[in-house]
């Protein structure tokens, strides 16, 4: 089955993040070490610093070198889940330190109802200004159903305290890892503290009840202030976290950063990048209460810039599926390519071919975004050039315009496979490890679209059981959410698992349609999910298994995302890099909405002060709708009826100008989802000609009449006779009756 029966075109999880009371989350980025400048009001003192430069001030170190529990160190008195000193080797091994003489080792059982909270507790330490936690922690984010970790910090024996990271907010790589963990301990400034690695509950345990499996790795514990440098070199585009390193009871803040982006921040610690080369100030004002203090590092900031590299940012980036997979855009109808470029250029150069109405003409734009309109269909190329100081780089490439089509994220090349879930089930299928839902996310159209349909293929489809067999498998489009993720739904299909189609048995691929009924308009980025892929049963008494197809892992571009444990989930960030990145083989049937006038033909028409008609030659792929139409002016009337043909002559009327001041009126007709609009000037126009056949000329602006010859002009009245004459060489006649 197709879509040929289908109306066609004529023609969360909670996060443990705590914040302090004004919100600003405790969990910050990497820090680059201080650089200072005073000028205090009063006891107020203000400084510059920059986090992760120059050498810092250690408040607390640990690495567990000496093979046992540190004395001082408090062990919860747990029976299931053990705590030791130990030196990992193989994957596990800490090889960030070549000297390492051991971690903190956490081992927790491995059966559900053994599962038990415990916790590890660092001696008293005092902290100092701007202090940042720095840990090694070694372990994997496939088990943060089962278990969790959280390192907290307390300055009252942990009759309260601060969470200042949680695994179960880790991004990044699944698998077992040694991971850098980071944060900020400013907020504690001149307190004494302890810190507390707390094993709990995974997300899957509803009642809180504890950790099991999941074995965690503790190394290299540092607590730090900034140091001092004299400045700061980066290259463009490097980012850097800027510190207010003053007295902890600052009210609010106030950073100036020339030439930054941003260029002003009243966060306490702002992160800025740059974008071209000099060097730069940053200053800081700080206040409490009515005193104010001001810290100022003239040419503090030094930035190189680097060759750029060019890069085209499409109009959007999913590809026409029988046209090579190549970008699609619409034809006819103006389309944005942005400069995607890197290393921050300054001057670029763009060329296109097929968006002039003579094909051998090229389009050329100097800006860093360029609209054009394609005049002719299928594949066209485009190349950009891009250059600054530091050199110049092109890059090169096509675009496909066409009305419609099936469109895709795989890629030229890609053939569609499956990944071995090792016991565990298919990704993307039937498996055991919770992941109940895929979803392929496709980027906003050049031009907005409605779509018919999707067709997903499915490799393997084996239901042993009836029971297995009428399961429902639905496939949802669905707008993206603010996160970027699967939100609100516009429309679905489904079939039962018997009703899937997984080829013709020669090994060609075959897609199973899924008709949409309300053929929804989308005009941001968009989802298909797919749902209801029966869980895994491989047993001597049943089977179920349920695959579809997938692009190869590669090294970037991920498009695909599942619903692990009821949250979705960038598929990048669960399978180990450096090819993590795929596309499910997911089409979209789609058609641009495209309404212009008809190529060759105007937009704009001037007519005169009597009633009259005008015949608009419209191009609609999809028709047009008369009740939508407008006009702005009461004196303008849309007087036809849409026609069968995509190619349509919409009439016009007009009144009779009612004096000798033109006036303009809009013609808006549209599909119902895009528009185009025709403007009419209606001005008054005299009867006056030159009678002589001489190198003279009339102009006349409605109201007075300019006349210029080499020899006498004289001017008669329709009755033949004169009412003025030239004096010379040049007459200007004004207030013209009718009839002159």
């Amino acid at each position: 089955m197709d879509f040929s029966s289908l109306p066609r075109p004529t023609g969360d999880v909670d996060k443990k993040l705590h914040t302090l009371g004004d919100d600003t989350p405790l969990l910050q980025q990497a820090r680059r070490a201080s650089a200072k400048g005073y000028r205090a009001a009063g006891n107020l003192t203000a400084s510059v610093s920059v986090e992760g430069m120059g050498e810092s001030q250690a408040y607390f170190e640990e690495n567990f070198n000496t093979g046992a529990i540190p004395a001082g160190w408090e062990i919860a008195p747990t029976s299931e889940v053990t705590w030791t000193v130990s030196k990992p080797s193989g994957a596990k091994e800490f090889a960030e330190d070549p000297a390492d003489g051991g971690s903190l080792v956490q081992d927790t059982p491995y059966q559900t109802f053994k599962r038990e909270k415990s916790w590890a507790v660092s001696p008293e330490f005092a902290v100092g200004p701007n202090a940042l936690l720095e840990v090694w922690m070694g372990f994997s984010l496939n088990y943060e159903d089962c278990c969790s970790m959280t390192i907290q910090v307390s300055d009252d024996n942990f009759d309260t305290f601060t969470d200042l990271w949680f695994s179960r907010d880790q991004t990044g790589e699944k698998p077992w890892q040694w991971r850098k963990v980071q944060a900020s301990m400013a907020a504690f400034a001149g307190k004494r503290v302890k810190l507390r690695f707390f094993y709990g509950a995974g997300s899957g345990d509803m009642f809180d009840t504890g950790g099991y499996s999941g074995d965690y790795r503790i190394d290299n514990i540092r607590v730090s202030g900034p140091g001092t440098v004299e400045s700061v070199e980066l290259t463009t585009g490097e980012r850097v976290r800027f510190v207010a390193d003053t007295d902890a009871d600052v009210e609010s803040y106030m950073w100036s950063f020339p030439g930054g982006v941003p260029s002003t921040s009243t966060e306490a610690t702002p992160e800025v990048y740059y974008t071209a080369d000099g060097e730069y100030d940053v200053t800081l004002t700080v206040t409490r209460g009515e005193e104010t203090a001001t810290a100022t590092r003239v040419g503090f900031v030094k930035v190189t810039g680097t060759e750029p590299s060019a890069a085209i940012g499409y109009p959007a980036t999913f590809r026409h599926y029988e046209q090579g997979r190549i970008p699609l855009v619409a034809p006819m109808v103006p389309v944005t390519f942005r400069d995607a470029s890197g290393g921050f250029p300054d001057s670029w150069s763009w060329e296109f071919a097929g968006t002039d109405a003579d094909n051998t003409v090229l389009t050329t734009a100097d800006t860093p975004e360029a609209t054009v309109a394609y005049s002719y269909l299928h594949e066209h190329p485009v190349a950009l050039t891009v250059a600054n100081t530091h050199g110049a780089s092109s890059a090169y490439g096509s675009v496909v315009a066409e009305y419609e089509g099936n469109v895709t994220n795989l890629r030229p090349g890609e053939l569609g496979t499956v990944f071995d879930l090792e016991g565990a089930g298919t990704f993307p299928g039937s498996n055991t490890m919770k992941i109940t839902a895929y979803a392929e996310k496709f980027s906003a159209p050049s031009r907005p679209m409605r779509v018919y349909g999707a067709y997903v293929f499915f490799t393997k489809v084996l239901a042993s059981s009836v029971y297995y067999q009428l399961q429902t498998i639905t496939v949802r489009l669905c707008k993206a959410d603010e996160s970027g993720l699967p939100g609100e739904q516009l429309d679905f299909g489904f079939w039962d698992v018997f009703e899937l189609e997984t080829g013709d048995g020669t090994g060609g691929a075959v897609g199973t349609p899924f008709e949409f009924t309300d053929c929804p308009v989308v005009d941001s980025d968009f989802f298909i999910v797919v749902e209801g892929i029966p869980e895994l049963v491989d047993n001597a008494d049943e089977q179920c298994d349920v695959c579809m197809a997938m692009a190869p892992f590669r090294p970037e571009g991920n498009t695909a995302y599942m619903l692990k444990d009821g949250k979705w989930v960038d598929v990048a960030g669960y399978f180990p890099a450096p090819a993590n990145h795929t596309s499910y083989m997911i089409l979209v049937n789609m058609a641009h909405s495209v309404i212009s006038n008809r190529p060759g033909t105007d937009s704009e028409f001037t007519v005169n002060q009597n009633a009259g008609e005008l015949t608009l030659q419209l191009f609609s792929y999809m028709g047009w709708d008369k009740e939508k139409s407008t006009c702005s002016e009461p004196w303008l009337h849309i007087a036809s009826e849409p026609g069968e043909m995509t190619v349509d002559e919409v009439k016009v009327t007009y009144d009779a100008l009612p004096g000798t001041s033109p006036r303009s009126g809009e013609i808006t007709l549209t599909d119902g989802i895009t528009s185009h609009t025709f403007t009419v000037t209606q001005e008054y126009q005299s009867a006056l000609t030159a009678a002589a056949a001489t190198s003279g000329s009339i102009v006349y602006d409605g109201s007075a009449a300019t006349l210029t010859a080499p020899g006498p002009v004289t001017v008669c009245n329709a009755m033949g006779a004169e009412v003025a004459h030239s004096v010379n060489g040049t007459l200007y006649v004004g207030h013209l009756a009718p009839g002159v």
